[in-house]
């Protein structure tokens, strides 16, 4: 049976549904032609519901057949009247099977493309369903009531509890976030500081300007007003000490104290910074005595039963009053009194020779015989200093240092004391780190400075051979032109004996040239020695 095709297809001339369904075969060729541009018809379609609801399409002049006739099945609810059509879903539906004579008639010619054209009713219904762009849609809601005006102003009420609440939280997080970066700040200085108080606790003050500042020292009052007072006072306010008065049991007797602000921790190997400063005394004390007072110690230790002090009653009676404390014994002037005493000596040997002295002891008496108790008692003194010669001041002396085990030093007058009072104030402020430095260092048996270091090895290979007793300069570069290095002369001592160096000619100077004299078997001996001895308490070398 053959159909007619909807609009423009209507002037194609008609093509059966047998043919519009033969498979193309493979080996079939294609002929492509080209046909005219036909005009498309206008007609007009009218939409026709009926008394069921049922919709169609019908043209104007009634030229479409019957069977062409396009209507949707859409069925009506039961619960909804008979004349309430939707009206959308019908002409959807019409739209729809008004493409449907179309799509046959291109699926007869060009059956492979046929899946590429669109439903002009899916088009349609996308363009019904979606609202134009930048309008928007003005559907019913689902007839959800409006809220009314309370539940406006208690709804805006409660988004403003909400949002006052929200930024509170803000705000006591934002707190919580600060404290909590200014306490780590904080732990962070902490521990800087504290890093750097180790630092400095440890760090060895090898400077008098740092240590000098820690000490205290306290002079006695039996000085005070005096012009030693004065001047020791002076003294060690230059260097930036503080000076405290005392009254102790022994006169002129000076201390010192110190101020810690640091410990030594065990369980850190390190000294920690103390919260609360301490004073701790020092195992220093220093008496200041006077030339004179010094003869009268000692004359009085020599003469037995006067009833005065000695030497070693005074040195006994101090170190009971200070403990275990290292005794100094400042003596001002003895240097002065010994000339003094001598000179002394001299006049009274020529008096004594020209027979002067018996005359004036019968002139003394006659014309003293009135004389007061203080006049005989410093004649005494005189006398009994006079009998004090330099050998039992020098024998005294020496009994401080071996038995008593005192330190001495001698000043000429007052500033020279004071000068060397502040003096061994900057050095008793050493000891604790100089002995902190020992304790470390493997440099136990010297100084800074007391070895000389060589540029080379052969420089240093001299300053070693120099460093021996009676070793010169031209000995060193002798030896060092026989034997260049310590192996070389190892070997040599070991194989030749003790003469190994004997004859060696000595180097008149640095470049190497000989001179006529040679090492003689004493150098050559010590040298053994010194290299080849295993005893560390052998003294003859």
């Amino acid at each position: 049976s053959s159909f007619k095709p909807v609009g423009y297809l209507s002037s194609l001339p008609p093509v059966s549904t047998k043919d519009a369904f033969t498979p193309i075969h493979d080996d079939d060729p294609i002929v492509w032609t080209s046909s005219p541009k036909l005009e498309r018809p206008k007609q007009k379609l009218k939409l026709q519901i009926d008394k069921e609801g049922w919709a169609s399409l019908s043209d104007s002049d009634g030229s479409l057949p019957d069977e062409q006739w396009l209507h949707t099945a859409q069925q009506r609810p039961a619960e909804r009247p008979a004349g309430n059509l939707n009206k959308r879903q019908g002409t959807t539906g019409l739209e729809s099977q008004l493409q449907a004579p179309k799509a046959k008639a291109l699926s007869s010619r060009h059956p492979n493309k046929i899946s590429s054209v669109p439903a002009v009713g899916s088009q349609l219904d996308s363009s019904e369903d979606d609202p134009p762009r930048g309008t928007t849609s003005k559907r019913p809601t689902g007839g959800k009531p409006k809220a009314t005006d309370h539940e406006k102003a208690e709804r805006a009420q409660e988004k403003e509890e909400a949002r006052a609440a929200a930024k509170v939280a803000k705000e006591r997080e934002k707190e919580e976030n600060k404290e909590r970066k200014l306490l780590l700040k904080q732990e962070r200085a902490r521990e800087k500081q504290k890093e750097k108080d180790r630092a400095e606790a440890n760090k060895l003050k090898l400077d008098k300007k740092l240590s000098t500042p820690e000490m205290i020292a306290d002079l006695p009052i039996s000085i005070e007003g005096s012009t030693v007072d004065t001047q020791i006072r002076e003294m060690l306010k230059q260097i930036g000490v503080n000076v405290a008065s005392y009254d102790g049991p022994v006169p002129n007797v000076i201390k010192w104290r110190r101020k810690v602000d640091y410990r030594f921790d065990a369980r850190s190997n390190c000294r920690e910074k103390l919260c609360v400063q301490e004073i701790d005394s020092e195992k220093h004390v220093m008496c200041l005595i006077s030339a004179n007072e010094l003869a009268d110690l000692v004359a009085s230790g020599s003469i037995s039963g006067d009833g005065q002090e000695g030497l070693d009653e005074h040195v006994a009676r101090t170190k009971r009053a200070f403990g275990d404390c290292k005794l100094i014994y400042m003596i001002e002037g003895l240097d002065i009194w010994i000339r003094k005493s001598r000179n002394a000596r001299n006049r009274a040997y020529t008096a004594a020779v020209r027979g002067e002295s018996r005359t004036q002891e019968g002139s003394e008496n006659a014309t003293n015989s009135s004389s007061t108790t203080a006049t005989s008692k410093r004649k005494q003194q005189q006398q009994r200093t006079g009998t004090v010669d330099e050998d039992t001041i020098e024998d005294a002396l020496l009994r401080l240092q071996v038995v008593h085990n005192c330190l001495i030093h001698h000043a000429a007058a007052s500033v020279e004391t004071a000068e060397w009072v502040a003096h061994f104030t900057e050095q008793i402020s050493q000891i604790p780190y100089r002995q902190e430095q020992t304790a470390r260092s493997a440099t136990f048996c010297m100084d800074a400075g007391q070895v000389k270091c060589g540029k080379d090895a052969p420089e240093t290979y001299i300053n070693m051979l120099l460093a021996n007793v009676r070793v010169t300069l031209p000995i060193a570069h002798g030896i060092a032109a026989r034997y260049p290095d310590v192996p070389a002369l190892m070997r040599a001592l070991k194989e030749k004996g003790p003469l190994a160096l004997e004859n060696i000619k000595k180097s008149a100077n640095r470049d190497g040239s000989i001179a006529d004299r040679n090492i003689g078997p004493a150098i050559s001996r010590r040298l053994y020695k010194v290299f080849t001895d295993l005893d560390p308490g052998a003294t003859d070398i």
